[in-house]
């Protein structure tokens, strides 16, 4: 008598499509992150991001929605893949909690900016914000 063992194909499948919903549902959310009590809003103009300069504005807020002031604001940019030269920027203030910078995006794909600054009360501040999506010309 020869016993054939079901095949692992389907729960394969199940579990690719499970990855790929978790995937999709991570770039479909909103740039937002919150670290140390402080939450950070991107926003990215051109809107939907493409290849070369485009302008971030960064804003920082407490838990009541306030503006937090954060000094020496500098981005990083790099890509989710390894080999990449990330880009980098010094943000500017134009506002209690708003900064703004220009910041080169070299290639399209999925991004993320590492945010670094200084609170006011001494603290760093340290994030990741996702950028994915970014298109070519």
């Amino acid at each position: 008598m020869v016993r054939t063992l079901p095949s692992p194909l389907p729960r394969l499948a199940a579990a690719a499509v499970a990855a790929f919903a978790l995937v999709v549902a991570a770039g479909c959310s909103r740039p937002t992150s919150e670290t140390a009590g402080v939450s950070v809003e991107m926003t990215v103009t051109p809107d939907p991001p493409r290849v070369g300069m485009v302008e971030v504005e960064l804003r920082f807020a407490d838990g009541d929605g306030a503006p937090v002031e954060v000094r020496d604001v500098r981005i990083e940019g790099n890509m989710n893949h390894a080999g990449m030269t990330p880009s980098f920027a010094d943000a500017e203030p134009v506002g209690p909690g708003h900064v703004r910078a220009d910041l080169e995006l070299t290639m399209g794909g999925d991004w993320f900016v590492l945010v670094e600054g200084t609170l006011g009360d001494g603290r760093r501040l340290e994030e990741k914000v996702d950028l994915p999506g970014v298109r070519l010309k």
